[in-house]
């Protein structure tokens, strides 16, 4: 045999197989064809060798001959032997003596045939293409080359890969970068073809181990890398990014896990800097909606990709991500799949959103730091500019989605945050985000200093807006908690407080210094986060209060019927008030040594810069004193006026170094704002401190009385708390300011009354903390808006899961006040206040299906909702946007009415109806919400006959409302 082959390898030598080829096409397709077949009679094992001593003995070569389109051709039949023909090929390149150049032979003949002119790409081409690729990577090996400049490393078969698959169909460059990343794909772990067993072309293995290629994530970069250096393009940049992520073809099956994407960092960043928002955001979501089998890799490999491209932005040269990315290719999208109801996209989309803001540092990196640990200057900037525009797409992103996918995304940030217990039955959140639960960072202030930025862009009012200062509240009661723990006894905190008494002022002063002078918040919303520092510091240092009397009697605290506590000292709001007085007394110095060298030196600068934080500071300082209502939202920050009405006051009141700098500020006539303001401030000051002082003394026994009894509380203390409204009413009427303090007193009263055990000589409704509401109810009728709006703000706070006895409770408590604001119709103020909180009133009537304690109030709120839904569209034109707000929050509880009607009780079943009758009643004017009322009932008549459960009740109230079931 070794001498037929010799022989038949001579007589080649002569023939026209190394002569160029015939012009005519069908001349040379016969003769290719015919060498094709007479190479296949020699198959044996010696072939391989007889194969690459022609080829090496043919190549290098620049004249186009027989021989080259013979060799891709027989691969093309053959591929089972495609390693005889490519591997000498291969072995030249590598050892120097051929260099590629896709124009020379033998290359040019390989390229020709994965692009045909018939662009019909049969299973045998897809085959033999795989073949090529396959033996290419496999010996694609980086290559040490030293010259006399420098050394380097390259991939030699790069080059030859990259034009391939620029050539080859999109399906092959998807196979082959889904099998060099170990995704899948048809691409076998060792042998891509094995000898048919029948049949005449050769058999496909398609099974593949994962990680295949220990060399494919190398060989992908270098191929991607080489097309953009030769051809200024990134086609193979885009189709290796949506192999890499995208999960396999539906007829694959999806391997047992993700392969590391560290690697092809490179590619997603070039990626991302080259591609449209639209196409990354399609990338996103087709990532999203992978299949369930494949929806853990798809979540992974999204937050890897963020994590990724957020590290990569940093330290890449060239062409830059946008500022926004973050926004523009991934939060929008995941707004965009989370607005689809159900289905497994809108759950992973939750997922990440979930991960994303478990992480802060991927929304708003920190600055890059030197290696000294200082912060560099211009990174300093970059990051500043960074965090205002992504906050400003972020809130642009809340803006534009629908209410209840807004609502959706508050509550996984409330829940990332730690705010809310992701595994409650209260939070709507689909089983992958409780799955991928994460440790809640750390809120501090320097993790809440860019939401700044978002809160500035948000309506007053809108569950975003809510949300934020929901974190907010819990960032200054964490940073508090973790100097003075409130659960601490008496010695216990005596031994930390001296060490970390600086640490705590410190902190907190930074939190009241860039509120008061800092530019990250406008003086509005400056105004309103500094009272609820105040106000959280208070209570807090309340709670510290009760904790340190561990074992102490209660009666201990109280002397004389007066509250003890004024000896304690209280270092934090201490640190508030001393950093107010002091600041105000360095500005009114400052711009009194301007003023007296402002003749001698030229310091116009430092001059403005003081005017500049002397103006913001009065301002914040002028709305602490008198806050504007529009100022105040609805959400978790409990603006009570013992801080706002009774503290500010007393506290610019007393102090005559205040008094002192004020004044001098009025004699600045070089500027005419600091001097307006500042005699504005001083007559806010003396209009309103005789007032507070005064109700602050009448309400101060009280509230000690509601502290030493509020185990006990009897039906007397409740008679005393309606007489002490009684005597302020008429102040309410001309100081509205104080308010808020009567509100608070009340509050607490509501909250701690205990249930009163009925007697005959009175009823239910006139007993224990019933007596609280009417009192509330009276105050809300004296001052109408401001009374409102602290009401709301206090049940925004008191309001939690139904769950528990203590919650229920207090819950129930709530709801009755709501509901009694509600009814009031006739007062216009107080019904708008409460009716444009939707998120409260969805938050009130959560669970009603709990049980019966809870039903009953909540369908008693539904159903003032529903009757007070024609008064407030009456109202003009913001009533009717209002009130559409009402009817969108009865909507979404239309489900859970209709489950009522077939409540056992009876009194339930009423009352659920009675709803249901109201709805439908405001529902005249919309034949929308008629329908929706209708199709609840038919959905719930086919739940229940689906379990077997009767549906009398709910037929019968169908028929009454005009209902078809």
């Amino acid at each position: 045999m070794a001498t037929s082959n010799e022989r038949w390898i001579h007589s080649l030598q002569f023939s026209s197989l190394f002569s160029p080829p015939p012009q005519d096409a069908e001349k040379r397709h016969a003769q290719v064809t015919g060498y094709v077949e007479l190479f296949s009679q020699f198959i044996s094992e010696q072939f391989p060798h007889d194969l690459e001593e022609l080829i090496r003995g043919r190549y290098p070569s620049n004249e186009n001959t027989l021989f080259d389109d013979v060799l891709a051709t027989f691969v093309l039949h053959h591929p089972e032997h495609g390693r005889a023909v490519i591997f000498p090929i291969v072995s030249c390149i590598i050892d120097g003596q051929l260099e590629y150049d896709r124009r020379n032979p033998p290359f040019s003949s390989f390229i020709s045939l994965v692009c045909p002119e018939s662009k019909v790409y049969s299973e045998q081409l897809v085959i033999a293409c795989g073949e090529i690729l396959r033996i290419l990577t496999h010996y694609n090996r980086p290559i040490y080359r030293r010259s006399s400049v420098s050394s380097s490393c390259l991939r030699p078969l790069s080059p030859w890969i990259t034009d391939t698959l620029l050539q080859a169909p999109l399906a092959i460059r998807s196979d082959f970068f889904r099998w060099c990343g170990g995704v899948g794909g048809t691409y076998a772990a060792t042998e891509l073809i094995k000898p048919p067993s029948t049949g005449k072309h050769p058999v496909l293995v398609t099974s593949m181990p994962m990680w295949a290629v220990v060399n494919g994530a190398a060989v992908v970069l270098s191929v991607c890398d080489e097309e953009v250096a030769r051809y200024a393009s990134a086609t193979l940049t885009e189709a290796a990014v949506q192999a890499v992520l995208l999960p396999p073809p539906k007829e694959e099956h999806p391997v047992a896990g993700l392969p590391p994407l560290e690697p092809y960092t490179r590619l997603f960043h070039r990626y991302y800097a080259n591609s449209s928002p639209s196409m990354c955001q399609r990338l996103l979501l087709g990532l999203l909606e992978a299949p369930p089998s494949w929806a853990p890799y798809a979540l992974e490999a999204a937050v890897q990709l963020v994590e990724l491209l957020r590290a990569a932005d940093s330290y890449a040269s060239g062409m830059k991500l946008p500022r926004t990315w973050m926004c523009l290719y991934f939060l929008r999208a995941i707004g965009i799949a989370m607005s689809v109801q159900g289905g497994t996209a809108a759950d992973v989309a939750a997922a990440l959103l979930f991960r994303i803001l478990s992480q802060p540092a991927l929304l708003f990196p920190p600055p890059r730091q030197g290696d000294d640990g200082v912060v560099v200057q211009s990174d300093h900037q970059e990051s500043s500019k960074l965090a205002e525009a992504t906050a400003q797409e972020i809130a642009s992103m809340l803006c534009a989605l629908d209410l209840e996918v807004e609502r959706r995304i508050c509550m996984i940030w409330e829940a990332a945050y730690g705010l809310i217990p992701i595994t409650s039955s209260s939070t709507d959140l689909p089983e992958v985000v409780v799955a991928t639960s994460l440790q809640p960072p750390i809120l501090s202030w320097n993790l809440y200093i860019p939401l700044l930025k978002v809160l500035e862009h948000l309506p007053c009012g809108s569950p975003s807006e809510s949300c934020l200062m929901k974190i907010f509240v819990a960032t200054v009661e964490a940073i508090l908690c973790r100097i003075f723990p409130v659960e601490s006894c008496k010695e216990d905190i005596q031994k930390t407080r001296n060490a970390s008494k600086n640490q705590a002022v410190a902190e907190l002063r930074t939190i009241v210094h860039s509120l008061f002078l800092g530019p990250c918040a406008s003086v509005e919303l400056a105004s309103r986060l500094l009272s609820v520092v105040l106000t959280v510091s208070t209570s807090h240092e309340a709670q510290l209060d009760g904790s340190k009397r561990c074992g102490a009697e209660e009666g201990d605290v109280l002397e004389g019927g007066k509250r003890n506590l004024a000896s304690k000292q209280k270092p934090i709001a201490a640190a508030f008030d001393s950093y107010v007085i002091a600041a105000i007394c360095a500005l009114s110095c400052e711009l009194h040594t301007h003023s007296l060298i402002s003749n001698r030196l030229d310091n116009a600068r430092v001059k403005c810069r003081s005017v500049d934080r002397t103006r913001r500071m009065l301002a914040v300082l002028e709305a602490l004193v008198s806050p504007e209502l529009s100022s105040i939202g609805t959400s978790n920050e409990i603006v009570a006026s013992v801080m706002v009405a009774a503290h500010v006051h007393d506290l610019l009141r007393r102090s005559k170094a205040f008094t002192r700098a004020l004044l001098l500020m009025t004699k600045r006539k070089w500027d005419k704002e600091v001097r307006s303001r500042a005699s504005s401030l001083i007559n806010l000051i003396d209009a309103h401190c005789k007032t507070v002082a005064s109700i602050a003394d009448k309400a101060r026994p009280l509230e000690a009385r509601l502290l030493k009894k509020r185990k006990t509380l009897l039906f007397e203390d409740c008679e005393a708390l309606e007489g002490r409204i009684q005597v302020v009413r008429s102040v309410l009427v001309e100081k509205q300011e104080v308010c808020f303090l009567v509100v608070s007193l009340l509050w607490h009263a509501l909250i701690a009354s205990p249930e009163i055990q009925l007697r005959a000589e009175s009823s239910s409704a006139h007993q224990g903390w019933r007596k609280v509401v009417d009192a509330l109810s009276n105050v809300v009728s004296a001052s109408p808006a401001k009374a409102a709006m602290a009401v709301v703000v206090q049940a925004s706070s008191e309001l939690k899961p139904w769950i528990g006895e203590k919650a229920r409770r207090i819950n129930e408590r709530v709801v009755k006040v709501i509901a009694e604001l509600i009814n009031s119709h006739e007062n216009s103020e107080s019904l708008m206040m409460v009716a444009r909180s939707p998120e409260l009133l969805l938050r009130a009537t959560d669970g009603i299906i709990v049980d019966e304690a809870c039903t009953l109030p909540q369908l008693e709120l539904l159903e003032a909702t529903a009757r007070a839904i024609e008064a407030v569209a009456g109202l003009g034109e913001c009533g009717v946007a209002v009130a559409e707000g009402m009817a969108d929050m009865l909507k979404c509880r239309l489900a859970a009415t209709a489950r009522c009607v077939s409540h056992p009780r009876a009194h339930v079943r009423a009352l659920s109806t009675s709803v249901l009758r109201a709805v439908v009643h405001v529902a005249s004017s919309s034949a929308a919400l008629k329908d929706d009322v209708h199709e609840c009932l038919k959905s719930e008549v086919r739940a229940r006959l689906a379990a077997g459960l009767p549906v009398n009740f709910i037929q019968a109230a169908a028929k009454e409302l005009g209902c078809c079931t």
